[in-house]
């Protein structure tokens, strides 16, 4: 709903990265016709789960380099964001205009319900309800100071793996409940200053 009011003109909270609308996969096979390569959805599902809890679990809270991503994620990965973030282009972007802002605002994120994780061929996908829990401790993403709050989230991520790597992530969030969790009721912003949000 954030991305359908962006398109009509309505910025209620402002983005650190471009926002578009996620494209279709670049190799525009993302509907399958043909039977599963299992061979090839458990590569795509060994090298997801790898990222998540080897890459990504590695964060010490301190410098986003200890991650690794460079032995997940292609050099020209695309990461397809939600309006309220935007959309990044390779490792540096990511890590400047999402995982940074991201991790400094919510600092303690753990995980949420049971995740579910689908892979088929070189697709993957991956959810949970909810996705996580964390606390907003730090101040700036989506134009906000810190409240402190416990927070959940809702998250279902899409992954296209290419050879050896990941290349694309199309993250869609919830972002109308994470926002109204932190205080703000993106329709009521809408409607009571439409010309206070509107690009």
């Amino acid at each position: 709903m954030l991305d359908v009011l962006r398109q009509a003109g309505y910025r209620p909270v402002p983005s650190l990265a471009p926002e578009v609308v996620a494209p279709g996969p670049s190799t525009q096979d993302g509907l399958r016709l043909t039977a599963r390569d299992d061979d090839a959805s458990e590569r795509t599902l060994q090298l997801v789960e790898a990222m998540i809890f080897e890459g990504l679990g590695a964060y010490d809270g301190d410098d986003l380099a200890v991650m690794e991503m460079e032995e997940y994620w292609h050099e020209d990965f695309m990461w397809y964001g939600p309006a309220g973030i935007g959309t990044t282009h390779g490792i540096d972007g990511v890590q400047e205009f999402h995982q940074g802002p991201w991790l400094e605002a919510f600092p303690d994120r753990g995980t949420g319900g049971e995740a579910v994780r689908l892979a088929d061929g070189d697709y993957c996908a991956w959810t949970a309800w909810p996705s996580g829990e964390t606390t907003h401790l730090g101040d700036g993403l989506f134009g906000l100071p810190a409240t402190g709050e416990t927070v959940t989230f809702r998250v279902i991520d899409f992954w296209r793996r290419e050879g050896d790597l990941l290349a694309e992530n199309g993250v869609f969030i919830d972002m109308i409940d994470l926002l109204g969790q932190l205080g703000v009721d993106v329709f009521e912003r809408v409607a009571e200053h439409p010309e206070s949000v509107r690009r």
